[in-house]
């Protein structure tokens, strides 16, 4: 049954990229920044690649603020800054940044614009830059302030401390982490959007169940059932094991 469900969902993938320009889903974001410390002037910047940890790199201070717990090393805050730039395949998708981890307190400004942010650091989180980004180049800035300490029992670092991925997918799709699969009897498998899927316009489709699989004892053949209406419709059979 396991099986069959990632197979459903595969084709159901295809199903709503269907007709459009093929763009990688998701892109690794991790080098071409420029960071710089205290002070949002890139003209003092230096080049890092993500994963990034500014505390790391300063020297030992037995007055830093964040004292033994953060290994007596400088925080305060910092600046990160890239280019991005995208094609005209580009037009029409929704386009989002997944922060796997900022320490801490983040703002994500995309042509001058502020797009989002995080205030805690030990949670990923995600950024639409939809409304704010454009074909062609694209400046995408991140501030970060760790200077409030002490906020930890243990060292944290400062900074993007984690990956960064650029992730585009269609202007209608399924949210992620929401999508669970339940298997009530031996013969039935329910592929549920727990949370919202969202469409053209971002509209929130709450906990519709996308597809009821169901077999029968004597046949043994599966039947997906879409039961999402506003979803685009997609069908296959597939045949299970003897």
């Amino acid at each position: 049954m396991r099986r069959f469900c990632l197979a459903w969902l595969c084709m159901f993938a295809l199903a709503v990229t269907a007709g459009t320009k093929e763009v990688n889903r998701k892109q690794l974001l991790n080098d071409g920044w420029q960071f710089c410390m205290n002070d949002s002037d890139f003209a003092k910047s230096q080049a890092v690649t993500l994963p990034h940890d500014w505390s790391i790199q300063q020297r030992f201070d037995r007055q830093a603020p964040a004292g033994n717990d953060g290994a007596y090393l400088p925080t305060g805050r910092g600046w990160y800054r890239r280019l991005l730039t995208l094609g005209k395949e580009y037009a029409g998708k929704r386009v989002r940044l997944y922060f796997e981890g900022v320490y801490m307190n983040s703002h994500v400004y995309v042509n001058g614009q502020l797009a989002g942010g995080w205030p805690y650091g030990y949670s990923s989180f995600w950024v639409d830059v939809t409304p704010y980004v454009k074909t062609g180049q694209n400046e995408v800035v991140v501030s970060v302030d760790n200077a409030q300490q002490k906020n930890c029992r243990w060292y944290s670092g400062s900074g993007i401390y984690r990956n960064v991925w650029l992730v585009t997918t269609p202007m209608t799709y399924i949210d992620e982490w929401n999508v669970s699969v339940a298997t009530p009897d031996v013969h039935t498998v329910n592929i549920k959007d727990e949370d919202p899927y969202y469409d053209a316009t971002h509209h929130a489709w709450k906990g519709r169940s996308l597809c009821v699989v169901r077999s029968t004892k004597k046949s043994g053949k599966i039947r997906p059932t879409v039961t999402s209406p506003s979803l685009p419709a997609a069908s296959l059979t597939l045949q299970g094991r003897k």
